[in-house]
């Protein structure tokens, strides 16, 4: 009898010392990582959840800068305004040939054109950097559909849900209508949105328009609330007359 305590008390002495090692191990390599270099990077962050036994991992994604036209006749004179509808979208990391180096993720949304209302050549702009090249995987596209890249979005790594969210710029909704304000290359079928939040408007019944973020304030905002009623069939009457 006394042998079988002791034998039990031995393997209790011995798990309680092997926790013990796994904390400390385990304590060990979360300040390490805490103090690595990497920190910040997708691979950073899924390392982190995965000893903290996290499946998923919400993170602010990187500030973007955006050019912001002064009213509407100024973003009319640098971008395309069209109406379009989100017919799909697929996220990567914002660094897709060096994961472990990428510190975003970014979401390319594919979108069918339903409406032109006003187009300005890609050139307009000479300050601009040049669009971007759009996932392989995502063509061939229809002669009425574009992509258009936004800051955040959904992946996984190493078994860890990584998301990376915008609180200013929601993502688009697959199904949705839009108005959007961008820089457009049907050519290369490729677009911008160098508005960032305030170029984009969601579109619902009787064309209806709704800021995509209600509560940023901005003068070309209130400018094209003036002209549009808040509508698009009012926002195209007005065009005609810039004519």
């Amino acid at each position: 009898m006394k042998t079988i305590v002791l034998i039990t008390l031995l393997a209790a002495l011995i798990t309680v010392g092997l926790v013990k090692t796994f904390s400390f191990s385990k304590q060990q390599q979360l300040t390490e990582l805490k103090q690595s270099k990497e920190r910040g990077r997708l691979k950073w962050y899924a390392q982190m959840g995965k000893l903290q036994g996290n499946q998923q991992i919400v993170f602010r994604s990187g500030y973007v800068r955006y050019a912001v036209a002064k009213n509407l006749d100024e973003a009319l004179h640098y971008y395309t305004l069209v109406k379009a509808k989100v017919i799909g979208s697929k996220a990567y990391a914002a660094n897709p040939e060096d994961i472990g180096n990428s510190e975003d993720i970014e979401t390319w949304y594919k979108l069918q054109i339903t409406e032109t209302l006003s187009q300005q050549d890609v050139t307009n702009c000479q300050t601009c950097p040049p669009l971007r090249t759009p996932p392989a995987d995502m063509l061939p596209l229809n002669k009425d559909e574009f992509l258009v890249p936004q800051a955040g979005g959904e992946i996984s790594i190493d078994g860890v849900k990584m998301i990376s969210e915008d609180p200013e710029f929601p993502p688009f909704k697959t199904g949705d209508e839009y108005l959007l304000f961008l820089t457009l290359d049907m050519s290369k079928g490729v677009g911008a949105l160098r508005m960032g939040p305030w170029g984009v408007y969601n579109i619902g019944v009787n064309e209806t328009l709704t800021p995509v973020n209600k509560e940023l304030e901005h003068p070309l905002k209130a400018d094209i609330t003036a002209r549009s009623g808040d509508s698009v069939g009012r926002l195209r009457a007005h065009l005609k007359t810039r004519h």
